[in-house]
């Protein structure tokens, strides 16, 4: 019997305390776990309903106190965007759920950023090199990232839902019309035509 017959157990055993070990002390578990996430959603088997009240009729005006700042540290806060649909999306990058998302949002942006919608992912981990470094690693550079300013715990109490990601839509007149707290697919034909009607709206 060789080495291997005689330790196929000890050696299962291992691989399987190994593998998910290394994985999660080097942070790639995230990520992996978030690819998987990724992959339900496209299937459609995950497919929240976010278009509830707020979609038809919008009662609570979104808070323009919300002070950011981008990845080169200029400050910004949301009044800067009046007058424009804003998709706000809160995520961090030890969130699977988060990552599982920015796929289908880096291709909604890219195809549908104008002069009428605005995209801004407010970045809320502690540690901003780290973020910076997933961003690079994942050649998601381009995208409208943001981080609280002065700290996380200064975002207004209207935009904390407990849950991340957590996504807001806000239209022209500063009204939110779209909360989905959880991760869903904003990738898609329906999505797409919400903001196309939201931006032509008089």
């Amino acid at each position: 019997m060789s080495f291997w017959q005689k330790n196929k157990r000890w050696i299962e055993i291992a691989l399987w305390v190994l593998i998910p070990g290394t994985l999660y002390l080097t942070g790639y578990h995230v990520e992996v776990i978030g690819g998987a996430q990724r992959l339900l959603l496209m299937t459609g088997l995950v497919s929240p309903d976010m278009y509830g009240e707020e979609a038809a009729e919008p009662k609570h005006r979104a808070d323009q106190s919300l002070t950011l700042t981008n990845t080169e540290g200029q400050q910004i806060t949301l009044t800067e965007f009046e007058g424009k649909v804003v998709f706000l999306n809160f995520w961090a990058t030890w969130c699977p759920p988060c990552v599982a998302e920015i796929p289908g949002i880096d291709k909604l942006q890219q195809d549908m950023a104008s002069d009428k919608i605005a995209f801004m992912l407010v970045n809320t981990d502690n540690d901003e090199q780290k973020m910076k470094a997933f961003l690079k690693r994942k050649d998601y550079e381009d995208l409208p990232v943001y981080r609280p300013f002065p700290s996380v715990n200064q975002i207004p109490a209207s935009y904390r839902t407990g849950a991340i990601p957590t996504t807001i839509v806000i239209d022209k007149d500063g009204y939110i019309r779209l909360r989905q707290e959880g991760m869903a697919d904003f990738d898609t034909d329906e999505f797409r035509q919400f903001l196309t009607e939201l931006a032509e709206q008089d």
